[in-house]
C-alpha cells in the first residue's frame, strides 16, 4: 500500500496544488499537527493538547468548481453497450489503468474550512520545544466534499469494475452519484465516499517552521527597535516575522 500511498499523493499535489487525505475522507481538522510520511499527512495531536495554544476559530467557505484529474485512466463499455448511449443510460463496464501510477479522482460539493485566527495560533505554537521539531507541520485549511471517489494502480494493465451513468463514465465522474465500483484486479485500490452526516476531508493546506542554518526553527523577528541597518527612532514598530509559513504541495519529498 506505501507504493500506491506515494503515487496518489504525487498526482494529487501535482494536479490540484493541495496536500492530500491518505485515505480521503479520514477525520482531519484546522489545528491539527503531525508529520509527512510518504508524503501525505500523518496526524499527532491538536493544537488544544498544547499549553497556551488558543482554539482555532473557524470560518467555512463553499467551493462552486468540483476537483477532478485524472492521468492514464480510461472507460471501456462492456461489450453489447452501443458505442455512443445514451447519457441518461445506466450502463457497465472498467475503468482500465494503461500506465504505472495511473489515478482517476474526482470530488464534488466541496466545502473549506479554515483558521481565522491563525496568526494568533501560529504565535503561541512552541516552536522551540517539544514535541514540536523541524519536520512538524500544522493543518490550517481544509477541503472536505459530500462525494468523492478515486482509483489507482500501481501498474498497468489494472481495471476496476464500474457501473453508473454513461455521461459520468464517459467523462471519468467517478464522484457522480450514479457511480458504484465493483471489483478490481491486484495492485489496484478504488474507494467512494457517499453524502453522509459530514462531508469527507480530501484536501490540506499545511503550515511548517521555518528553519535556520542548523536546522532549529527560527525564532520571531523582534517587535520594535532598530531594525537591522539601524531604522530611524520615528519609524513605525516592525511587525513580528512569524517563524511558520505554508508549505507548498510542490515541496514535499515522497
Amino acid at each position: 500500500m506505501a507504493s500506491l500511498v506515494k503515487l496518489y499523493g504525487r498526482q494529487f499535489r501535482q494536479h490540484l496544488s493541495y496536500h492530500p487525505v491518505w485515505q480521503p475522507g479520514t477525520a482531519v481538522v484546522p489545528g491539527d499537527w503531525g508529520v509527512l510520511h510518504d508524503g501525505v499527512f500523518t496526524r499527532q495531536g491538536h493544537v488544544t493538547d498544547l499549553p497556551r495554544v488558543p482554539r482555532p476559530a473557524l470560518r467555512h467557505n463553499r467551493i462552486e468548481a468540483p476537483q477532478r484529474f485524472s492521468v492514464g485512466v480510461s472507460f471501456r463499455a462492456s461489450a453489447g453497450v452501443a458505442a455512443k448511449p445514451d447519457p441518461s443510460l445506466a450502463v457497465e463496464g472498467s475503468l482500465r489503468f494503461e500506465r504505472s501510477g495511473a489515478v482517476v479522482y474526482s470530488a464534488r460539493d466541496l466545502t473549506a474550512t479554515r483558521m481565522d485566527n491563525l496568526a494568533t495560533v501560529l504565535s503561541a505554537l512552541p516552536w522551540l520545544s517539544k514535541p514540536w521539531t523541524e519536520d512538524t507541520v500544522l493543518v490550517t485549511e481544509v477541503i472536505a466534499a459530500e462525494r468523492a471517489g478515486f482509483a489507482l494502480a500501481e501498474s498497468d494493465g489494472g481495471e476496476v469494475k464500474v457501473s453508473g451513468k454513461a455521461s459520468a463514465l464517459s467523462a471519468l465522474d467517478v464522484a457522480d452519484a450514479s457511480v458504484a465500483f465493483g471489483a478490481s484486479s491486484a495492485a489496484t485500490f478504488a474507494m467512494r465516499l457517499q453524502h453522509g452526516k459530514k462531508p469527507h476531508p480530501v484536501a490540506l493546506v499545511l503550515y511548517k517552521a521555518e528553519t535556520g542554518i542548523f536546522g532549529r526553527p527560527k525564532p520571531p523577528a523582534p517587535v520594535g527597535g532598530p531594525g537591522m541597518f539601524g531604522a530611524d527612532a520615528g519609524d513605525e514598530p516592525a511587525e513580528p516575522e512569524l517563524p511558520y509559513r505554508e508549505l507548498s504541495p510542490f515541496e514535499v519529498e515522497d
